[in-house]
């Protein structure tokens, strides 16, 4: 059996600065996903030059904001407008991803758009009409817009929660530069099985949030407190058998971690560190057990 070894890359855990790229560097990374740009921010363009010029580092992608400021929740051009600012800045980052969380689709006609975290983009047509925009703002960048298995929300509802929905809404968006992200805490919290969402998603999937949890241990938690964001090996997920999904779908990377969120630079550095070690120790035992089989 061909051996497979994955390209690896890591969030920033916050801003991207000069510090957490030499962290990154020194873990053994060869790419570099940003959690979040503030296009309004004089610091983003110190933090994009500093990105250029560590060319062992490779930009992968960037979480697009979740909490759209008020001036970009009343409406689907206000929204479109505030991704299209963040997807400028992204460009000149040089990423070629960039993860969405997608709004809900409304459950009444009345219901008020609210581009914010959980909110209501309107119908499912709305909802499809604001993803075309803002993939061909991105398409003008070379980005590929990839919408993300969430979490229950606050209320327990589980909208873009299963690949099938998502999947399906990537189908009927029907842009070439849209795919799926696979966040595997969020997969668990929801109950799933992170190998059987990888073949779901299938040649859908474009980028990966790779972390470890304890659900569904802590499964009566609320979804975001049990988003633990842990390096590989620090739960209870099966990795071999994510492994063993990857290939099935011919998923040759990068393989993308999601750790730490809002940590400073020694929580970076512990979680980098742990996550390529574990996983390349991982990688190594299933190597060894797919070949006595």
């Amino acid at each position: 059996m061909q051996k497979h070894r994955w390209p690896l890359g890591i969030n920033t855990c916050g801003d991207l600065t000069v510090e957490a790229l030499d962290i990154i560097a020194e873990s053994g990374f060869d790419y570099v996903y940003i959690d979040h740009l503030k296009w309004d921010d004089p610091e983003a363009d110190t933090g994009a030059q500093a990105l250029a010029a560590r060319p062992e580092i490779k930009p992968h992608s960037v979480h697009l904001p979740t909490y759209q400021p008020p001036e970009a929740q009343g409406s689907a051009e206000q929204l479109v407008d505030h991704y299209s600012q963040h997807l400028k800045l992204a460009s000149t980052c040089g990423v070629k991803n960039a993860t969405l969380h997608c709004g809900n689709p409304a459950q009444s006609p009345e219901q008020e758009f609210r581009g914010g975290e959980w909110g209501s983009w309107g119908s499912y047509e709305s909802i499809c009409r604001c993803l075309r925009e803002i993939a061909a703002t991105a398409n003008q960048f070379g980005i590929a817009i990839n919408v993300e298995n969430l979490v229950p929300d606050a209320d327990g509802a589980v909208t873009w929660c299963f690949p099938e929905e998502l999947v399906q809404l990537v189908d009927d968006v029907g842009v070439p530069n849209m795919g799926a992200c696979m966040d595997t805490g969020h997969c668990t919290i929801a109950g799933g099985d992170p190998a059987q969402f990888i073949r779901a998603f299938g040649s859908h999937l474009n980028e990966t949030h790779f972390e470890d949890n304890y659900a569904p241990r802590f499964a009566t938690q609320p979804p975001v407190q049990a988003d633990l964001h842990r390096p590989p090996g620090i739960g209870l997920i099966d990795w071999p058998s994510v492994m063993d999904a990857l290939v099935e779908i011919d998923y040759t990377g990068p393989v993308t971690f999601e750790l730490g969120l809002g940590g400073d630079t020694d929580s970076l550095r512990t979680h980098a560190e742990t996550a390529y070690r574990n996983w390349r120790r991982m990688e190594e035992a299933w190597h060894m057990m797919q070949a006595r089989v």
